[in-house]
């Protein structure tokens, strides 16, 4: 059996995104054989807009859409309620199946953000969208036992999220990937594909050569069958808005072949 493979629009390159726009990623994408795209919040410029267009395109091509948000859910002490609902409505309108956030920083006491969580809470039980929260680069918001942290405070707030595993992030925060897929691996709903060298002692996001091929597979067995799985890792070795569309659609469908098995 084969998973499903989406596209992060940034693995086409920010600068190429935020000029030619998340409809040209979107028709990239289903050239290469995606099965969907992921938008991103932080690249979205006033040509994405109405959202019901980018909705149609990702209809008309029959790809399927999740959305990264640029929000946290929590800023200390306080829950991001404003923000959370605002992405949900974004995720919304585009027709996502998932709604990507970072943890942020875990309340100290997390009495303060009970009111506020409740409400998203209830929002979210009358969406179609699915909350998933991710590893991110931080402390405070990448490693183990922090996601675990929140996934509890999450539940006792009536949210059921599910985790989107970055690969890489947890180079970042000194983890290891697989004690992480171990240990996390029955709430994870969604996979960020993102292979690193190491370089200078410091992570570095890279093409995936066969040894990250390696390692992934070992990580897939401790998550559910036919997870999805999403590309975020460069299509190309720069990053401009001349991109050889053929070159980035080339690269993108050798990958997700790869990605699909294994």
């Amino acid at each position: 059996m084969s998973a499903p493979v989406f596209i992060c629009a940034n693995a086409f390159g920010p600068v190429f995104v935020k000029h030619h726009g998340h409809a040209t990623a979107a028709n990239l994408a289903s050239r290469a054989g995606a099965a969907g795209l992921e938008v991103r919040q932080e690249l979205m410029t006033p040509a994405d807009y109405p959202l019901s267009s980018l909705k149609n395109v990702l209809d008309n091509l029959q790809l399927g859409c999740t959305f990264s948000a640029k929000v946290h859910v929590w800023n200390y002490e306080h829950c991001d309620k404003e923000g959370l609902l605002k992405a949900l409505e974004i995720a919304e309108e585009l027709g996502a199946r998932l709604l990507k956030v970072s943890i942020g920083a875990l309340p100290a006491d997390p009495s303060l953000s009970r009111e506020e969580l409740a409400a998203v809470a209830t929002r979210l039980k009358q969406s179609p969208v699915r909350l998933v929260i991710e590893n991110d680069q931080t402390p405070e918001g990448g490693d183990i036992e922090v996601m675990e942290k929140a996934l509890a405070l999450l539940a006792e707030a009536g949210i059921e999220a599910g985790l989107t595993f970055d690969t890489g992030n947890w180079y970042w925060v000194g983890e290891n990937p697989i004690d992480a897929a171990r240990q996390l691996g029955a709430r994870v709903e969604y996979i960020h594909c993102k292979s690193i060298d190491i370089v200078h002692d410091q992570p570095r996001v890279c093409q995936p050569r066969a040894p990250h091929l390696a390692a992934w597979s070992t990580l897939w067995t401790a998550f559910k069958p036919n997870t999805l799985r999403s590309i975020e890792f460069p299509l190309a070795q720069e990053d401009s808005i001349d991109l050889n569309h053929n070159a980035l659609v080339a690269s993108a469908h050798e990958f997700i072949a790869r990605l699909r098995h294994y």
